[in-house]
Protein backbone atom coordinates (compact mmCIF):
# COMPACT_ATOMS: atom_id res chain seq x y z
CA UNK A 1 0.00 0.00 0.00
CA UNK A 2 1.35 3.62 -0.72
CA UNK A 3 1.05 6.37 1.95
CA UNK A 4 -0.86 8.82 -0.36
CA UNK A 5 -4.27 6.48 -0.76
CA UNK A 6 -3.96 6.08 3.38
CA UNK A 7 -3.82 10.44 4.00
CA UNK A 8 -6.97 10.27 1.32
CA UNK A 9 -9.00 7.75 2.81
CA UNK A 10 -7.64 9.04 6.57
CA UNK A 11 -8.97 12.67 5.04
CA UNK A 12 -12.19 11.30 3.75
CA UNK A 13 -13.24 9.89 6.99
CA UNK A 14 -12.08 12.35 9.19
CA UNK A 15 -11.92 16.02 7.27
CA UNK A 16 -8.54 17.98 6.84
CA UNK A 17 -5.68 16.77 8.91
CA UNK A 18 -3.64 19.37 11.48
CA UNK A 19 0.14 19.65 9.39
CA UNK A 20 1.65 17.81 12.59
CA UNK A 21 -0.54 14.43 11.94
CA UNK A 22 0.03 14.81 8.12
CA UNK A 23 4.23 15.21 9.20
CA UNK A 24 4.02 12.41 11.31
CA UNK A 25 2.60 9.82 9.36
CA UNK A 26 4.98 10.91 6.04
CA UNK A 27 8.01 10.55 8.15
CA UNK A 28 7.40 7.83 10.74
CA UNK A 29 4.47 5.21 9.47
CA UNK A 30 6.20 1.89 10.86
CA UNK A 31 6.20 0.55 6.98
CA UNK A 32 5.73 3.80 4.61
CA UNK A 33 7.08 6.03 6.35
CA UNK A 34 10.24 8.24 4.90
CA UNK A 35 12.76 7.12 7.75
CA UNK A 36 11.15 3.66 8.20
CA UNK A 37 12.37 2.21 4.82
CA UNK A 38 15.38 4.00 3.05
CA UNK A 39 18.95 6.10 4.21
CA UNK A 40 18.09 9.57 3.90
CA UNK A 41 21.71 10.33 4.55
CA UNK A 42 24.67 11.46 2.52
CA UNK A 43 24.81 11.43 -1.45
CA UNK A 44 22.58 8.77 -2.03
CA UNK A 45 19.76 10.50 0.31
CA UNK A 46 18.55 13.83 0.79
CA UNK A 47 20.79 15.61 3.05
CA UNK A 48 23.90 15.91 5.28
CA UNK A 49 23.65 16.46 8.84
CA UNK A 50 27.19 17.69 10.63
CA UNK A 51 28.17 14.35 11.91
CA UNK A 52 28.50 13.29 8.68
CA UNK A 53 30.40 15.81 7.17
CA UNK A 54 33.57 15.95 10.19
CA UNK A 55 34.39 14.28 12.62
CA UNK A 56 35.65 17.24 14.64
CA UNK A 57 31.71 17.61 15.54
CA UNK A 58 31.82 14.83 17.02
CA UNK A 59 35.27 15.57 18.75
CA UNK A 60 34.11 18.84 20.04
CA UNK A 61 30.55 17.42 22.12
CA UNK A 62 32.65 14.76 23.13
CA UNK A 63 35.15 17.06 24.69
CA UNK A 64 32.27 19.16 26.40
CA UNK A 65 30.44 16.15 27.29
CA UNK A 66 33.75 14.96 29.82
CA UNK A 67 34.70 18.15 31.08
CA UNK A 68 30.93 18.59 32.20
CA UNK A 69 31.83 15.46 33.73
CA UNK A 70 34.86 15.09 34.72
CA UNK A 71 33.87 15.32 38.30
CA UNK A 72 31.82 11.88 38.20
CA UNK A 73 33.78 9.60 35.76
CA UNK A 74 36.27 6.83 37.07
CA UNK A 75 39.85 7.52 37.31
CA UNK A 76 42.46 6.81 34.49
CA UNK A 77 43.76 4.21 36.56
CA UNK A 78 40.91 1.85 36.01
CA UNK A 79 41.06 1.56 32.89
CA UNK A 80 43.20 -1.88 32.29
CA UNK A 81 40.19 -4.17 33.84
CA UNK A 82 36.42 -3.55 32.36
CA UNK A 83 34.69 -1.84 34.15
CA UNK A 84 31.78 -3.34 36.89
CA UNK A 85 29.34 -1.05 36.56
CA UNK A 86 28.87 1.47 33.78
CA UNK A 87 31.29 4.51 34.39
CA UNK A 88 28.98 6.31 32.16
CA UNK A 89 25.32 6.41 30.30
CA UNK A 90 24.98 7.99 26.87
CA UNK A 91 21.54 8.67 25.57
CA UNK A 92 21.01 10.50 21.87
CA UNK A 93 17.58 11.26 20.59
CA UNK A 94 17.69 10.69 17.21
CA UNK A 95 20.95 9.41 16.09
CA UNK A 96 20.72 8.78 12.71
CA UNK A 97 23.18 6.04 11.35
CA UNK A 98 24.73 6.40 14.28
CA UNK A 99 27.91 8.31 13.01
CA UNK A 100 27.72 10.90 15.95
CA UNK A 101 27.77 8.15 18.34
CA UNK A 102 30.53 5.72 17.36
CA UNK A 103 32.77 9.12 16.76
CA UNK A 104 31.68 10.94 19.81
CA UNK A 105 32.25 7.41 22.19
CA UNK A 106 35.42 6.64 20.28
CA UNK A 107 36.89 10.20 21.58
CA UNK A 108 35.35 10.14 25.10
CA UNK A 109 36.73 7.13 25.92
CA UNK A 110 39.91 8.03 24.98
CA UNK A 111 39.83 11.29 26.50
CA UNK A 112 38.71 10.50 29.40
CA UNK A 113 40.39 7.11 29.71
CA UNK A 114 37.73 5.35 30.45
CA UNK A 115 37.93 1.58 31.16
CA UNK A 116 36.32 -1.30 28.33
CA UNK A 117 32.70 -1.85 28.87
CA UNK A 118 32.00 1.00 30.75
CA UNK A 119 29.62 3.00 28.58
CA UNK A 120 25.88 1.81 28.48
CA UNK A 121 24.33 3.61 24.94
CA UNK A 122 20.73 4.23 25.24
CA UNK A 123 18.82 5.39 21.87
CA UNK A 124 15.43 6.79 21.08
CA UNK A 125 14.78 5.66 17.06
CA UNK A 126 11.60 5.45 15.68
CA UNK A 127 12.65 3.83 12.44
CA UNK A 128 13.72 -0.02 12.27
CA UNK A 129 16.08 0.75 9.34
CA UNK A 130 18.23 3.76 11.18
CA UNK A 131 18.41 1.36 14.50
CA UNK A 132 19.99 -1.42 11.83
CA UNK A 133 22.89 1.25 10.45
CA UNK A 134 23.06 2.62 14.38
CA UNK A 135 23.84 -1.09 15.55
CA UNK A 136 25.85 -1.44 12.85
CA UNK A 137 28.20 1.66 13.39
CA UNK A 138 28.21 1.03 16.96
CA UNK A 139 29.30 -2.69 16.21
CA UNK A 140 26.56 -4.31 18.63
CA UNK A 141 26.06 -7.99 17.96
CA UNK A 142 22.51 -8.27 17.73
CA UNK A 143 21.46 -5.57 15.37
CA UNK A 144 18.02 -4.62 15.69
CA UNK A 145 15.71 -5.84 12.25
CA UNK A 146 12.55 -4.80 11.57
CA UNK A 147 10.10 -7.40 12.01
CA UNK A 148 6.14 -8.94 11.01
CA UNK A 149 4.49 -6.85 13.67
CA UNK A 150 6.49 -3.75 12.99
CA UNK A 151 3.08 -2.64 11.16
CA UNK A 152 1.52 -2.34 15.05
CA UNK A 153 3.58 0.87 16.01
CA UNK A 154 2.04 0.31 19.38
CA UNK A 155 2.96 -3.79 20.05
CA UNK A 156 5.61 -3.74 23.21
CA UNK A 157 6.31 -7.37 20.79
CA UNK A 158 7.71 -4.97 18.16
CA UNK A 159 9.42 -3.14 20.24
CA UNK A 160 12.02 -6.50 21.66
CA UNK A 161 12.08 -8.06 18.40
CA UNK A 162 13.68 -5.27 17.24
CA UNK A 163 16.27 -5.27 19.99
CA UNK A 164 14.60 -2.37 22.20
CA UNK A 165 13.50 -2.51 25.43
CA UNK A 166 9.69 -3.31 26.49
CA UNK A 167 8.27 -1.68 29.42
CA UNK A 168 8.26 -5.80 30.85
CA UNK A 169 11.59 -5.59 30.10
CA UNK A 170 13.11 -2.42 31.86
CA UNK A 171 12.19 -4.12 35.03
CA UNK A 172 14.28 -6.75 34.31
CA UNK A 173 16.87 -4.84 32.95
CA UNK A 174 16.87 -2.32 36.18
CA UNK A 175 17.56 -5.60 38.15
CA UNK A 176 20.69 -7.07 35.93
CA UNK A 177 21.85 -3.44 36.03
CA UNK A 178 22.22 -3.58 39.86
CA UNK A 179 23.90 -7.03 39.23
CA UNK A 180 26.11 -5.25 36.53
CA UNK A 181 25.47 -7.22 33.82
CA UNK A 182 25.13 -5.93 30.15
CA UNK A 183 22.59 -6.51 27.68
CA UNK A 184 23.06 -6.02 23.58
CA UNK A 185 26.65 -6.37 24.11
CA UNK A 186 29.31 -4.68 21.94
CA UNK A 187 31.79 -6.16 19.48
CA UNK A 188 35.02 -4.90 18.80
CA UNK A 189 35.57 -2.06 17.18
CA UNK A 190 37.02 -2.24 13.50
CA UNK A 191 39.31 0.31 14.34
CA UNK A 192 40.55 -0.17 17.69
CA UNK A 193 42.57 -3.61 17.05
CA UNK A 194 43.00 -5.86 20.07
CA UNK A 195 41.64 -3.00 22.07
CA UNK A 196 38.18 -3.26 23.72
CA UNK A 197 35.58 -1.18 23.04
CA UNK A 198 34.33 1.27 26.07
CA UNK A 199 31.03 0.36 24.67
CA UNK A 200 29.17 -2.06 26.93
CA UNK A 201 25.60 -2.60 25.67
CA UNK A 202 23.34 -0.60 23.10
CA UNK A 203 19.66 -0.63 23.83
CA UNK A 204 16.79 1.16 21.55
CA UNK A 205 13.56 3.04 22.12
CA UNK A 206 10.61 3.86 20.84
CA UNK A 207 10.42 7.40 22.75
CA UNK A 208 12.10 9.13 25.42
CA UNK A 209 9.02 7.50 28.01
CA UNK A 210 10.54 4.27 27.65
CA UNK A 211 14.09 6.04 29.13
CA UNK A 212 11.95 5.35 32.23
CA UNK A 213 13.86 3.21 34.90
CA UNK A 214 17.39 2.77 32.32
CA UNK A 215 19.84 4.66 35.23
CA UNK A 216 19.22 3.09 38.19
CA UNK A 217 22.46 2.28 38.36
CA UNK A 218 23.47 5.82 39.23
CA UNK A 219 26.12 6.23 36.43
CA UNK A 220 26.52 9.84 34.97
CA UNK A 221 24.26 10.93 32.13
CA UNK A 222 25.22 12.49 28.97
CA UNK A 223 22.39 12.97 26.79
CA UNK A 224 22.60 14.51 22.88
CA UNK A 225 20.31 15.52 20.49
CA UNK A 226 21.34 16.79 17.16
CA UNK A 227 18.56 18.26 15.19
CA UNK A 228 16.35 16.21 16.76
CA UNK A 229 13.32 18.65 18.23
CA UNK A 230 13.52 20.71 14.69
CA UNK A 231 12.41 17.56 12.83
CA UNK A 232 9.47 16.66 15.26
CA UNK A 233 5.97 17.59 13.94
CA UNK A 234 4.76 20.53 13.47
CA UNK A 235 1.54 22.72 13.81
CA UNK A 236 0.97 25.70 11.63
CA UNK A 237 -1.19 28.91 12.58
CA UNK A 238 -1.86 31.70 10.47
CA UNK A 239 -3.52 35.03 11.55
CA UNK A 240 -6.87 35.91 9.96
CA UNK A 241 -9.26 38.33 10.61
CA UNK A 242 -7.50 39.14 13.65
CA UNK A 243 -7.58 35.55 14.74
CA UNK A 244 -5.23 32.36 14.84
CA UNK A 245 -6.29 29.51 12.02
CA UNK A 246 -4.57 26.73 11.39
CA UNK A 247 -2.71 25.25 8.26
CA UNK A 248 -4.30 21.91 7.67
CA UNK A 249 -3.84 19.32 4.82
CA UNK A 250 -7.05 18.60 2.70
CA UNK A 251 -7.87 17.28 -0.38
CA UNK A 252 -8.54 19.43 -3.28
CA UNK A 253 -12.18 19.67 -5.46
CA UNK A 254 -11.64 16.18 -6.97
CA UNK A 255 -11.06 14.32 -3.87
CA UNK A 256 -7.31 12.82 -5.35
CA UNK A 257 -4.80 15.18 -4.57
CA UNK A 258 -3.68 16.68 -1.36
CA UNK A 259 -3.81 20.13 -0.62
CA UNK A 260 -3.16 23.33 2.38
CA UNK A 261 -6.17 24.66 3.32
CA UNK A 262 -7.01 26.95 6.67
CA UNK A 263 -9.39 25.85 9.35
CA UNK A 264 -12.55 27.69 9.82
CA UNK A 265 -12.29 28.24 13.47
CA UNK A 266 -9.48 28.24 15.67
CA UNK A 267 -8.31 24.82 16.61
CA UNK A 268 -7.32 23.38 19.59
CA UNK A 269 -3.29 24.32 18.88
CA UNK A 270 -4.66 27.82 18.24
CA UNK A 271 -5.62 27.81 21.71
CA UNK A 272 -2.18 27.11 22.56
CA UNK A 273 -0.65 30.36 21.18
CA UNK A 274 -0.90 32.73 24.51
CA UNK A 275 -1.88 36.54 22.82
CA UNK A 276 -0.98 39.13 26.04
CA UNK A 277 -0.01 42.27 23.81
CA UNK A 278 3.76 41.44 24.24
CA UNK A 279 4.24 40.55 20.66
CA UNK A 280 2.95 42.79 18.51
CA UNK A 281 0.43 40.69 15.79
CA UNK A 282 -0.79 41.61 12.29
CA UNK A 283 -2.83 39.91 9.87
CA UNK A 284 -0.76 37.47 7.90
CA UNK A 285 1.76 36.48 10.14
CA UNK A 286 2.38 33.08 10.71
CA UNK A 287 3.72 30.98 13.90
CA UNK A 288 4.69 27.45 14.11
CA UNK A 289 4.15 24.95 17.56
CA UNK A 290 5.66 21.76 18.37
CA UNK A 291 3.65 20.11 20.77
CA UNK A 292 5.56 16.83 20.00
CA UNK A 293 8.98 18.74 21.19
CA UNK A 294 7.56 20.13 24.45
CA UNK A 295 6.41 16.58 25.26
CA UNK A 296 9.81 15.35 24.33
CA UNK A 297 11.55 17.65 26.48
CA UNK A 298 9.08 17.50 29.19
CA UNK A 299 9.09 13.41 29.29
CA UNK A 300 13.16 13.75 29.05
CA UNK A 301 13.14 16.44 32.24
CA UNK A 302 11.02 13.90 34.30
CA UNK A 303 12.75 10.57 33.20
CA UNK A 304 16.72 12.05 34.53
CA UNK A 305 15.26 13.79 37.49
CA UNK A 306 13.90 10.65 38.79
CA UNK A 307 17.35 9.06 38.01
CA UNK A 308 19.88 8.74 40.66
CA UNK A 309 22.61 9.95 38.48
CA UNK A 310 25.66 12.05 40.76
CA UNK A 311 25.43 14.67 37.60
CA UNK A 312 23.80 15.16 34.01
CA UNK A 313 25.01 16.72 30.78
CA UNK A 314 23.24 18.03 27.73
CA UNK A 315 23.87 19.30 24.19
CA UNK A 316 20.67 20.09 22.13
CA UNK A 317 21.89 20.94 18.63
CA UNK A 318 18.98 22.55 16.60
CA UNK A 319 18.50 25.40 13.49
CA UNK A 320 16.39 27.91 12.95
CA UNK A 321 15.21 29.49 9.79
Amino acid sequence: MALLPLLQKAIKLAGPLPLAAYMRTCLTHPTLGYYAKQDVFGAAGDFVTAPEVSQLFADSLAVYGIHALADHLAPAATTAAPAATPVLHYVELGPGRGTLASDLLRAAAKIAKLPPDSIHVHLVEASPFLSGSQAKALGARHAPAASASAAQPNSRRRSARRGKVSRTEAAARRERAKRGSRETPSGPRATSGSERSAIASVAWYDSVRELEGAFADGAPIYVVANEFFDALPVHQLLRVDGAWRERLVGLDPSGDALTLTLSDAPTLACSMVVDDGSVPVVDGDGIEISPDSWAAAKELARVLAAAPAPAFAGAIIDYGW
